[in-house]
């Protein structure tokens, strides 16, 4: 059985690298967006949204194409709802015992600079709600854009 990738790169870090765990993540997941993706996904990536919020509305949709290809494959899931023109709440779920979240918060790093705004990310603590994934605020800085 192939070992998943951010759990390689873990291991990686534990032999030679000093950063941590998060930070691999975080900076694999823009990296995945930023270069691959649009490398080999990018006719794709064009089609899934018109602006930032457009396309994380239509990460479900965009897993369930992929899975055509890798039909073994068990995507996370996710809920979006529009609190005003400049902030999100996202939840994120998936099967995995340990949710990868500082992947995904690398994710949507990478597709702001995708669509040229920046983001700040909140975590909201399971205890302020009742669903059984992890939920973040997004704040963007440039609304109109990230809103299209």
């Amino acid at each position: 059985m192939m070992t998943p990738l951010p759990t390689t790169l873990w291991r990686l870090r534990m032999m030679s690298w000093d950063c941590r765990r998060s930070d691999i993540l975080q900076g694999f997941g823009k990296y995945w967006v930023t270069d691959i993706a649009l490398e080999h996904y990018g006719e794709m990536m064009a089609k899934s949204g018109a602006g930032f919020v457009d396309f994380v509305k239509n990460l479900d949709h965009l897993h369930e194409r992929i899975r055509v290809t890798f039909p073994d494959y068990r995507p996370p899931s996710f809920k979006i709802k529009v609190l005003d023109d400049a902030e999100i709440e996202l939840d994120y779920y998936s099967h995995r015992e340990e949710l990868l979240l500082d992947f995904v918060v690398g994710l949507l790093t990478g597709l702001a600079v995708y669509y040229g705004i920046e983001i700040d990310i909140f975590h909201v603590p399971g205890e302020e709600h009742p669903m059984p994934c992890q939920r973040m605020r997004i704040r963007m800085s440039t609304a109109s854009e990230a809103i299209a």
